[in-house]
Order: structure tokens, then C-alpha cells, then sequence
């Protein structure tokens, strides 16, 4: 969430904008995903049209490793409060 604010604020938008922006976008997507109970991964092929913006910048930050990045931490996390 807060790459995601400050990117808004690399686009222009104010900081408080930009928050409440991700904020909104973040609380809409976790509620749709705990009503449907369903993969994220099918609530991204919904959501995606051919060619948009949403599947645009998803695939941008794949190509950026953004989804290896999330796993790694988690596992480092994991490995300090499994010892």
C-alpha cells in the first residue's frame, strides 16, 4: 500500500488523495474477495479488460518481480519466527 501511495504521489495526486485512493482500493478488493471467497487470481480476470490499465500496471510490476519480491519477504519473515 505504500508503493502504491507513493506512486500517486509520482503522479501527482496529494499525499492525503493518494491514501485515501489505495485505502478505498485496497478495502474493495478484500471485501469482494472474502463475499466471493474466491482466488484473487479470478477477481483479477474479471476485473482486467483486454489492453486496460489494470492489467497494464499488473503485468509491469510481475515483470519487476513484484510477486517473487512478496514471496521472498514472507519467507524471511517466516524463517526469524520459526527458529
Amino acid at each position: 500500500m505504500r508503493a502504491m501511495v507513493e506512486g500517486g504521489i509520482e503522479i501527482g495526486f496529494k499525499s492525503d488523495v493518494a491514501t485515501e485512493i489505495v485505502s478505498q482500493t485496497v478495502k474493495g478488493t478484500v471485501e469482494l474477495l472474502m463475499k466471493e471467497k474466491t482466488h484473487p487470481e479470478a477477481l483479477i480476470d474479471r476485473v482486467c479488460t483486454p489492453s486496460g490499465t489494470t492489467i497494464r500496471g499488473l503485468n509491469e510490476m510481475e515483470t519487476n518481480g513484484f510477486s517473487a519480491s512478496v514471496i521472498e519477504g514472507i519467507l524471511s519473515a517466516y524463517k526469524v519466527i520459526a527458529k
